[in-house]
């Protein structure tokens, strides 16, 4: 995940190299996201750029600071990329429209205990965070790392890189598994196991209940 150094970087890049007859479609950014490289720093500039007064101004509207609102622009672009990255972005709306919903569901995971009272709309029941924001966002966040360490060390390994968007052959050559088959069957039993430590928890259950 990057940080405000890396939006402040990334606004003055968009600037600087955006050539706007090029940069005009979703289409154009996803498939930059997921060439990853430049092309994906040229996608997350204009994300930045094109949205940061919309989100921010959405955050302060919550009753949101400055630096809260910066946080939940740059975690919901960080979402959004690992969603374009993971298939979980369908394309069933536009990219600034994801992003803002994404954003909101941040913002109220994240901030949902001192200042829900500023967040009367809807959330949207067809996204879902992924598994390391969930986490981060819980308000039981050291139990999860607890578990994990519970689970043991291969099992970390493998939810923790999952969770952050590797794929079953990126995990397999990391850890060092014969093939992408074996990582994937070992991600499915370590999950089966951590939902199990947690079936006594209606919060942590619903937390992990559509992962797969």
């Amino acid at each position: 995940m990057f940080n405000r150094l890396d939006l402040t970087f990334y606004c003055n890049y968009y600037t600087m190299t955006t050539h706007k007859s090029n940069w005009n479609t979703d289409s154009k950014l996803i498939y930059q996201i997921k060439t990853g490289g430049l092309s994906e720093s040229h996608a997350i500039s204009e994300l930045l750029k094109n949205n940061k007064n919309k989100i921010m101004g959405m955050i302060k509207n919550y009753n949101g600071s400055e630096e809260e609102a910066e946080d939940v622009l740059i975690e919901g672009v960080t979402e959004v990329v690992f969603h374009i990255k993971s298939g979980r972005f369908k394309e069933n709306s536009s990219l600034a429209t994801y992003l803002f919903r994404i954003s909101r569901l941040i913002w109220f995971q994240k901030f949902r205990s001192g200042k829900v009272e500023y967040f009367n709309e809807e959330l949207p029941s067809d996204i879902t965070l992924s598994v390391q924001a969930k986490m981060e966002y819980s308000a039981d966040k050291k139990f999860f790392s607890l578990l994990l360490e519970v689970l043991g060390e291969k099992c970390k390994q493998v939810l923790s890189m999952w969770s952050e968007g590797f794929n079953m052959t990126e995990i397999q050559k990391k850890i060092g598994y014969a093939n992408s088959q074996i990582a994937m069957n070992k991600k499915s039993k370590c999950l089966v196991k951590l939902k199990k430590l947690v079936k006594n928890n209606h919060e942590l259950s619903q937390t992990l209940a559509d992962l797969r």
